[in-house]
Protein backbone atom coordinates (compact mmCIF):
# COMPACT_ATOMS: atom_id res chain seq x y z
CA UNK A 1 0.00 0.00 0.00
CA UNK A 2 2.67 2.58 0.86
CA UNK A 3 4.26 1.80 -2.53
CA UNK A 4 1.08 2.12 -4.24
CA UNK A 5 1.17 -1.43 -5.90
CA UNK A 6 -2.29 -3.03 -6.22
CA UNK A 7 -3.57 -5.87 -3.79
CA UNK A 8 -4.19 -9.45 -5.12
CA UNK A 9 -5.73 -11.93 -3.42
CA UNK A 10 -2.80 -13.33 -2.15
CA UNK A 11 -2.32 -10.56 0.06
CA UNK A 12 -5.59 -11.31 1.70
CA UNK A 13 -3.89 -14.75 2.90
CA UNK A 14 -1.56 -12.60 5.16
CA UNK A 15 -4.30 -10.19 6.33
CA UNK A 16 -7.43 -13.03 6.88
CA UNK A 17 -6.71 -16.57 6.17
CA UNK A 18 -9.90 -17.81 6.21
CA UNK A 19 -11.50 -15.21 4.34
CA UNK A 20 -8.48 -16.08 1.67
CA UNK A 21 -9.78 -19.23 1.74
CA UNK A 22 -13.28 -18.39 0.89
CA UNK A 23 -12.68 -16.15 -1.43
CA UNK A 24 -10.80 -18.77 -3.28
CA UNK A 25 -13.31 -21.58 -3.12
CA UNK A 26 -15.63 -18.65 -4.73
CA UNK A 27 -13.15 -18.79 -7.80
CA UNK A 28 -12.71 -22.62 -7.83
CA UNK A 29 -16.51 -23.64 -7.58
CA UNK A 30 -19.80 -23.20 -9.13
CA UNK A 31 -21.87 -20.97 -7.07
CA UNK A 32 -24.90 -20.16 -8.66
CA UNK A 33 -27.57 -21.48 -6.57
CA UNK A 34 -25.30 -22.03 -3.57
CA UNK A 35 -24.70 -18.37 -2.97
CA UNK A 36 -26.66 -15.66 -2.59
CA UNK A 37 -24.03 -12.39 -2.03
CA UNK A 38 -24.19 -9.08 -4.22
CA UNK A 39 -21.71 -6.79 -4.47
CA UNK A 40 -21.96 -5.12 -1.23
CA UNK A 41 -20.30 -5.72 2.32
CA UNK A 42 -21.50 -4.99 5.83
CA UNK A 43 -18.88 -3.12 8.20
CA UNK A 44 -19.30 -2.97 11.49
CA UNK A 45 -17.99 0.11 13.22
CA UNK A 46 -18.35 1.35 17.12
CA UNK A 47 -21.80 -1.02 17.11
CA UNK A 48 -22.68 0.43 13.71
CA UNK A 49 -23.56 -2.21 10.78
CA UNK A 50 -23.19 -0.30 7.25
CA UNK A 51 -23.95 -1.64 4.24
CA UNK A 52 -20.71 -0.89 1.79
CA UNK A 53 -21.27 -1.36 -1.83
CA UNK A 54 -18.49 -2.67 -3.33
CA UNK A 55 -19.01 -0.34 -6.60
CA UNK A 56 -22.15 1.86 -7.33
CA UNK A 57 -25.15 0.04 -7.04
CA UNK A 58 -23.79 -3.12 -6.03
CA UNK A 59 -26.24 -4.39 -3.17
CA UNK A 60 -28.37 -4.40 -6.53
CA UNK A 61 -25.92 -6.62 -8.54
CA UNK A 62 -25.94 -10.06 -7.87
CA UNK A 63 -22.29 -11.99 -7.78
CA UNK A 64 -22.66 -14.72 -10.32
CA UNK A 65 -20.32 -17.03 -12.04
CA UNK A 66 -19.43 -14.37 -14.83
CA UNK A 67 -18.52 -11.76 -12.59
CA UNK A 68 -17.36 -13.85 -9.26
CA UNK A 69 -13.64 -12.30 -10.46
CA UNK A 70 -14.43 -8.80 -9.92
CA UNK A 71 -16.00 -9.28 -6.83
CA UNK A 72 -13.03 -11.23 -5.49
CA UNK A 73 -10.92 -8.17 -6.85
CA UNK A 74 -13.33 -5.74 -5.44
CA UNK A 75 -14.14 -7.26 -1.80
CA UNK A 76 -10.03 -7.64 -1.89
CA UNK A 77 -9.43 -4.32 -2.09
CA UNK A 78 -12.30 -2.97 -0.11
CA UNK A 79 -10.79 -5.13 3.30
CA UNK A 80 -6.83 -4.51 2.39
CA UNK A 81 -7.47 -0.71 1.21
CA UNK A 82 -10.54 0.77 1.54
CA UNK A 83 -12.19 -0.02 4.85
CA UNK A 84 -8.82 1.56 6.33
CA UNK A 85 -8.45 4.58 3.86
CA UNK A 86 -8.46 7.21 6.30
CA UNK A 87 -6.87 5.99 8.88
CA UNK A 88 -3.90 5.35 6.44
CA UNK A 89 -3.77 8.30 4.53
CA UNK A 90 -3.04 9.53 8.19
CA UNK A 91 -0.49 7.23 8.68
CA UNK A 92 1.51 7.83 5.19
CA UNK A 93 1.17 11.99 6.05
CA UNK A 94 3.33 11.49 9.14
CA UNK A 95 5.45 9.25 7.41
CA UNK A 96 6.44 11.49 5.02
CA UNK A 97 7.05 14.26 7.48
CA UNK A 98 9.40 12.03 8.67
CA UNK A 99 11.18 10.13 5.25
CA UNK A 100 10.53 11.82 2.18
CA UNK A 101 8.06 10.36 -0.13
CA UNK A 102 10.92 10.06 -3.22
CA UNK A 103 11.69 6.75 -1.62
CA UNK A 104 9.08 5.46 -4.19
CA UNK A 105 12.13 5.84 -6.93
CA UNK A 106 13.49 2.68 -5.42
CA UNK A 107 12.11 -0.94 -6.04
CA UNK A 108 10.47 -2.89 -3.43
CA UNK A 109 13.53 -5.69 -3.80
CA UNK A 110 15.86 -2.28 -3.21
CA UNK A 111 13.80 -1.67 -0.04
CA UNK A 112 14.35 -4.68 1.39
CA UNK A 113 18.18 -4.49 0.86
CA UNK A 114 18.28 -1.32 2.91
Amino acid sequence: MMLNKAVSLQDMEGVDADFHRSLQWMLDNPIEGVLDQTFSTEDERFGVTNVEDLKPGGRDIEVTDENKKEYVDLMVKWRIQKRIDEQFQAFINGFHELIQPNLSMFSMKENLNC
